[in-house]
């Protein structure tokens, strides 16, 4: 079968059975713009090729029991919410080293405590 002239509704078909050469079409389709759009959002290769292989990896392990009607509309969406997760989760580790270098610099003693040791 020429995977290559299938639309995406068949593919999404194929790949609820199963079918990993569908899997393998879906991927060489949409991996270039999906990481194209991740990296103009994130400004760094290795992370984006990280997010969009995640929504790849989340697309294989549900193949069975997710529904989709738009591929192309579904990986989009996808891989926002990743970029979403992703910034979200930096700005907690931003603020959790903010916090520590703040209660590291509470904690130390002061110049006067200092000079009394």
């Amino acid at each position: 079968m020429e995977y290559h002239l299938l639309s995406d509704l068949l593919l999404v078909k194929l790949l609820r059975v199963e079918d990993e050469l569908a899997f393998q079409e879906i991927y060489r389709r949409y991996w270039e713009p999906l990481y194209e759009n991740a990296r103009r959002k994130i400004h760094r290769d290795d992370e984006a090729e990280g997010l969009v292989q995640d929504v790849f990896m989340s697309i294989w392990e549900k193949r069975t029991t997710q529904e989709i009607d738009n591929l192309g509309g579904y990986l989009t969406n996808a891989l926002k919410y990743r970029i979403i997760d992703h910034y979200r989760t930096q700005t907690l580790a931003e603020r959790y080293r903010e916090y520590e270098l703040a209660k590291s610099i509470e904690d130390a003693p002061s110049p006067e405590e200092e000079s009394d040791f």
